[in-house]
């Protein structure tokens, strides 16, 4: 599954056209969410319907609402994976959840998202910033209260000038209620930014570090 998220989409392609429909979906289960959808939108039509169903349910229900959206907008481009917690959290308590997330991405995880009672978007704070306070405080008096937002149809270019103007690493997505959906992270959006024929290059060699011997 993480050889397959890093594939070209093409290549990606390709490999599974090769595979029985049950290996395919043994793969798919284990991508993240977003790059799963990105995959089953490129089988055959008539591999979808067959290839979702094999699908673990829960996994299913995230690669469906993620193909609901228009690929190059925010809902196309988001995680459905995030970390939250309540207002009453602590710092400590916050970091906790983000120890835990060990199958998030990790892009997904340089913000924890605060939500009130009802659900809604109450604050986001940093990782750097709960690192750094008093592991007892609130996380209401660390949080920024009216973060960045934007909603699932936000194009692809209002989201990286935002990202740009604002300094920004990930945007939450939210409905019209303010109820996170996902998160936009400054990876996707750079891969989603890059031209076709720039991702078909031969990568740049690594640069060679000239290591000298020491003396005992």
């Amino acid at each position: 599954a993480d050889v397959f998220e890093e594939l070209d989409p093409e290549k990606a392609s390709k490999l599974f056209d090769d595979m029985p429909d049950t290996e395919v979906a043994g793969v798919l289960g284990r991508m993240r969410a977003d790059d799963a959808a990105d995959a089953v939108s490129d089988l055959r039509q008539s591999r979808r319907r067959r290839v979702l169903d094999l699908l673990p349910a829960a996994q299913r229900t995230k690669v469906v609402t993620l193909m609901g959206f228009n690929p190059d907008s925010a809902g196309g481009l988001m995680n459905i994976d995030i970390a939250t917690c309540p207002l009453e959290s602590t710092a400590a308590q916050a970091l906790s959840v983000i120890a835990e997330a060990r199958t998030l991405q990790p892009e997904a995880l340089l913000k924890m998202h605060v939500l009130g009672a009802d659900g809604q978007l109450a604050g986001v704070v940093s990782v750097i910033v709960l690192l750094q306070a008093d592991p007892g405080a609130d996380v209401t008096a660390l949080m920024d209260t009216d973060p960045v937002r934007v909603g699932p149809d936000a194009d692809l270019t209002d989201i990286a000038l935002l990202m740009s103007d604002f300094n920004l690493a990930t945007v939450p997505v939210v409905d019209e209620g303010d109820h996170v959906l996902g998160v936009v992270t400054y990876d996707d959006v750079l891969e989603a930014l890059i031209p076709e024929d720039w991702r078909r290059r031969e990568p740049a060699p690594r640069p060679i570090r000239d290591i000298g011997t020491t003396g005992n």
